[in-house]
């Protein structure tokens, strides 16, 4: 005979659905199916607390903390070789038109951080988006280097303004569980090589509430 949920019970399962939804709104996930693999629990634990037929335990709630936290950021690229080219006016993040497809297919609509290397590996540029990190990174390969480089040409070096596409070799991606992670991704990223990149400034990190994170 099965047991019958308390008014208790019942009380939980409803503050667990409120949270399943909230989760799914943030996550933008459609299906409970998708929702238990970003989770970390079976499909039929939603199904049974959607339903009032148990509530989650004390531990199954720490493991989905435990789960989303690990998650939070997913490296899509690391030191990935990528070939900039100029198209028209403006700089394209690869010359072959099939691996830019591939790159936006992977990058459109994505929040996250993107780092810039240079031939020899060492950091040019650390940036962020909130919406669209493949519109970023192409607008980000078009604006100039902080400092001037000289190239020679015959016997005197002149001075030269470059782009950001000009130097760009590699690239590394990493997407945040939400955007409002982003920003303090970065500021870690920046801390971490605060003299060897060409931004302008180091972010600071924001604590508090979302919507303080929002400003």
């Amino acid at each position: 005979m099965n047991k019958q949920p308390t008014e208790k019970d019942i009380g939980k399962s409803d503050i667990a659905i409120k949270l399943l939804d909230a989760i799914s709104e943030i996550l933008e996930i459609k299906n409970d199916q998708v929702l238990a693999s970003a989770l970390g629990v079976k499909q039929s634990s939603i199904y049974q607390w959607r339903n009032n037929k148990s509530a989650p335990t004390k531990n199954s709630l720490k493991k989905i903390v435990s789960h989303m936290m690990c998650g939070w950021v997913d490296p899509v690229y690391e030191i990935h070789p990528i070939s900039p080219v100029m198209v028209g006016k403006s700089w394209s993040i690869h010359q072959h038109k099939q691996k830019r497809d591939e790159f936006r297919k992977t990058l459109d609509s994505r929040h996250g951080v993107y780092i810039f290397y240079d031939s020899s590996g060492s950091v040019s540029y650390i940036g962020k988006s909130k919406k669209n990190l493949f519109i970023e990174i192409e607008q980000q390969l078009n604006h100039k280097l902080l400092h001037t480089t000289y190239i020679g040409t015959g016997s005197q070096p002149v001075a030269t303004q470059l782009v950001q596409g000009e130097i760009t070799h590699y690239m590394s991606v990493y997407t945040t569980l939400v955007p409002e992670a982003v920003h303090n991704l970065e500021a870690i990223f920046l801390r971490s090589i605060p003299n060897d990149n060409n931004n302008r400034n180091l972010a600071r990190f924001r604590f508090g509430t979302v919507e303080d994170w929002k400003v």
